[in-house]
């Protein structure tokens, strides 16, 4: 219920030329190190009900994922893998769990 709430809430504070920097932060600071929300903000994304959002949080996704697959440090850091490996998950909850 209070995902609805918060949902609405930023729905009415975020602009449309702020969702690349929103879907960013989200991808970057949030679902790459916090895989036991994911569930949530996934349903929060799809309670905004703004659709372009999930363009810019795809290209955020793809982005940070191709970082991580040409780095020399994912060989060796068991850190960044779990990071991609986060992203993994987020992208197919969000794509083929949909």
């Amino acid at each position: 219920a209070n995902v609805v709430v918060k949902a609405a809430e930023l729905k009415d504070l975020l602009p449309p030329e702020n969702f690349a920097w929103f879907a960013q932060y989200l991808v970057i600071k949030r679902v790459t190190t916090q895989p036991n929300l994911h569930d949530l903000y996934q349903r929060a994304l799809k309670q905004m009900g703004k659709p372009d959002i999930w363009r810019h949080v795809l290209a955020a996704v793809y982005q940070q994922v191709t970082k991580f697959l040409l780095s020399p440090k994912i060989i060796s850091s068991s850190s960044d893998r779990t990071l991609l490996r986060n992203l993994g998950s987020w992208l197919g909850l969000v794509t083929l769990a949909n």
